[in-house]
């Protein structure tokens, strides 16, 4: 196959249909395949033209998504979702996996290449034909990613990027979830309890999710029963805890957890919901091999209404936002009933209508990491990127952080990656929190009351309650894209920008158990998109400035878990603003800074703390809010200015 002048890949059926399409600068390849075809399962054998080595994220039992390296095309794992490779000539190739109709397609591995899986089909059969791949081939990896997404959502229809989508309101709030602060063993005076710990310390969620173990369910069924609260665990009702909540903390946008299916296995085929919608039963096990089980859901005709009503009943309690939680278990429910896309079309449909009409939109999607869940995310914006976060394995927190940082590749896309909740209290807490300032997505902890370290949450936000926020994703760096740095000497380096200012975040991924520093190097030019010719590069974890050209290089060595968050901003006539040091990301707090007409430079911080610039020489004045203030000058160039949190703060410094 070519496009263009460039020869992508080779080993198509001879029966497929090759359509170019160019979206901006972008062309386009898509596959169709005729019938006889997707009767194999399994076509062609894919070989990547002057493959030199590939990140290829695979999807992990049902719900997950994790990356996968390699140099040859045997090496893929059995599902890929998306294949990013690297080329010979330097340039990068693409394939996008895609659903069309009843059918997902997926990437797998073999010695003859790389094969074009087929699954999904209902009762009805197979299509005549189905597009199931998109080809591409460009220069910038992270263009060629977000403008091949693009061009599917456009010839699919079913979906938006990411970039074509409202932000919801939670996601610049600091929150937090009750999920492992007490499982389900969860009350009405718990969460109060955690509420007032957290006001104890001087960090207030603005946000919540009550998560599991609220409903009114059958613990060993794990059937819903009803649309209820466990009047046992919540004696007041659901809405007798979010009236508490709401008048005595500063949440403002309370969230409640829930399946996408009413519970993990359904619905009570006893209870009150198969009364008023059609219960469909199925005891297939899923195509991905889990063992036959019966579960009760709503009919595919009827999940427009269910979800209406259940919301409606929801938002009547003060609900103001949702967790979806085992989104991609939908196959094994429909499996052998309905077509696995369609099916999950008509629920991810039925999902986001009623969230926006009465959640303004405000939906974190769970355990969906799968081309039919992304590819129907028509409105809904944020997505989880990771399997959970295990307080209790320390081997797996590297692990967390470096799985989102790549998977982030494909998600970010379509969505605000959520890196998921943390202990801000345990070992990794830090680490956790760094990677969360960073992410772009929502910053929420998981704290046992009493467990909290404040001296980490004060770092991720204002004093109002409001995160600090990247207002795009974060990514990993160019030189991390096909290295697994949980296996070779080198940090993760994740990559964002608040405006022209560039942050890197530097973590050691390596696992816990082998207690070795690892040194590695970072450069302006890791920043895509970065401009400037020199920048002052403050280290928060080291506490450092340095100058740097753009191509000059700075040496940072990390112990196990450890981290380093660095922003780097642009020198401009001997001034440069740092943000808050006091905070993870400080230039978030930036709301705007620059040189004046008469050559002092000003900047406005929207909170007080610990207000940093790089300035070439001493200020001849430093004005705040108008008036003469005290600073400390350091021959560095840092100049620091420190002021009580609670309002913006406006900076002047006079040449």
């Amino acid at each position: 196959m070519r496009i263009g002048t460039t020869t992508v890949l080779s080993g198509l059926p001879d029966s497929a249909r090759i359509e170019t399409e160019t979206f901006e600068t972008l062309e386009v390849a898509f596959v169709t395949l005729p019938q006889a075809e997707l009767a194999k399962g399994a076509v062609g054998s894919l070989r990547l033209t002057r493959l030199k080595r590939f990140l290829a994220l695979e999807r992990y039992g049902m719900w997950w998504c994790t990356p996968h390296f390699g140099a040859s095309e045997a090496q893929a794992p059995p599902d890929v979702q998306y294949l990013l490779w690297q080329r010979e000539d330097g340039r990068y190739g693409l394939l996008l996996p895609l659903i069309d109709g009843d059918l997902r397609s997926f990437l797998a591995g073999s010695d003859d290449g790389i094969r074009i899986g087929v699954q999904g089909a209902g009762p009805a059969g197979l299509p005549a034909e189905a597009t199931l791949l998109a080809v591409a081939v460009g220069d910038d990896p992270y263009a060629l990613s977000q403008l091949a997404v693009s061009a599917a959502a456009r010839r699919l229809g079913t979906f938006r990027p990411r970039d074509q989508k409202r932000t919801p309101a939670f996601v610049d709030l600091f929150g937090w979830c009750t999920w492992d602060a007490f499982y389900r063993d969860l009350s009405h005076d718990k969460v109060l309890e955690g509420l007032q710990s957290f006001r104890a310390g001087g960090v207030e969620p603005r946000f919540m999710i009550l998560d599991d173990g609220w409903q009114d369910a059958d613990a060993k069924t794990m059937f819903l029963r009803s649309f209820r609260a466990d009047t046992a665990k919540l004696p007041q009702g659901l809405d007798g805890l979010i009236a508490a909540v709401k008048d005595q903390y500063a949440v403002d946008i309370f969230g409640v957890w829930c399946t996408l299916q009413g519970y993990w296995n359904g619905v009570d085929p006893e209870g009150e919901i198969p009364r008023e919608y059609e219960v469909v039963t199925n005891t297939a096990g899923s195509p991905k091999g889990e063992e036959p089980l019966t579960r009760h859901f709503v009919h595919p005709r009827d999940v427009h209404r269910f979800y209406q009503d259940w919301y409606s009943a929801l938002r009547s309690c003060g609900v103001d936002m949702v967790k979806v939680d085992s989104q991609s278990s939908l196959m094994a429910f429909t499996n052998g009933k309905f077509g696995q896309v369609a099916a999950m079309r008509a629920y991810q449909q039925a999902l986001q209508g009623a969230t926006h009409v009465h959640f303004e939109g405000n939906l974190i999607h769970c355990m969906c990491n799968g081309t039919d869940v992304a590819y129907n995310m028509a409105s809904s914006m944020v997505w989880r990127n990771s399997e959970d976060y295990y307080p209790h394995k320390l081997e797996s927190h590297p692990n967390h952080v470096f799985l989102n940082a790549l998977n982030a590749m494909w998600a970010s896309t379509f969505s605000i990656p959520d890196w998921d909740m943390f202990w801000s209290g345990h070992q990794a807490g830090a680490f956790h929190a760094a990677a969360r300032a960073l992410s772009g997505g929502p910053v929420y902890v998981s704290d046992r009351p009493g467990q909290q370290n404040f001296d980490v949450l004060r770092k991720l936000c204002t004093s109002d309650g409001r995160v600090l926020r990247c207002e795009a994703p974060a990514l990993p760096a160019a030189d991390c894209l096909f290295t697994d740095c949980r296996q070779e000497p080198r940090l993760l380096k994740i990559t964002n920008r608040n405006g022209p200012i560039g942050m890197l975040g530097l973590f050691n991924c390596r696992p816990p158990a082998e207690p070795a520093e690892v040194t590695d190097g970072l450069r302006p030019t890791d920043v895509p998109g970065l401009q400037g010719a020199r920048f002052a590069v403050w280290c928060h974890e080291a506490k450092t400035l340095a100058v740097l050209k753009r191509t000059s290089r700075l040496s940072v060595a990390l112990p196990p878990l450890g981290h380093e968050v660095v922003t780097l901003a642009p020198i401009t006539q001997g001034f440069a603003a740092l943000g808050l040091l006091d905070k993870y990301n400080g230039p978030a707090a930036l709301t705007w800074h620059c040189v004046r007409d008469d050559g002092a430079f000003g900047a406005e911080v929207r909170d007080g703390g610990i207000l940093g610039f790089y300035c070439e020489k001493e200020p001849s004045e430093v004005l705040v809010d108008g008036r003469a203030a005290k600073y400390a000058y350091e021959p560095t160039g840092l100049l620091t200015i420190r002021r009580k949190p609670g309002k913006p703060v406006t900076v002047i410094l006079k040449p």
